[in-house]
């Protein structure tokens, strides 16, 4: 008599804390938020990832034992160079001309 620990991605919200949950076999659960998450105040919403325990003796139902944090940031091959503001092409025109002088 133990529990199982799946992960699964949050599908549908309902009223009280209770949740529809894919998990990862394909199979669709009803699980509650534990009562660590709602003491924290962890928010969970629809398209967020989860682990679930599960007992062994009703697989249909669980809790919700923790939220999966999503990757943060913006991958390298993403990222955008920042646009120079005229104030920034001024002062490198400046010291170009005053270090890089073509009359020598």
């Amino acid at each position: 008599m133990g529990s199982i620990v799946m992960e699964g991605l949050v599908i549908q919200g309902h009223p009280n804390g209770v949740f529809e949950v894919r998990l990862d076999d394909g199979s669709i659960i009803k699980a509650y938020v534990a009562g660590r998450i709602r003491i924290n105040y962890v928010q969970i919403v629809v398209g967020d990832r989860v682990k679930i325990e599960m007992h062994t003796t009703d697989m249909t139902k669980g809790r919700i034992a923790c939220r999966i944090p999503n990757r943060i940031g913006i991958p390298p091959w993403k990222k955008k160079e920042k646009k120079k503001s005229l104030e920034d092409e001024e002062y490198d025109d400046f010291f170009d001309d005053l270090f890089y002088d073509d009359d020598n």
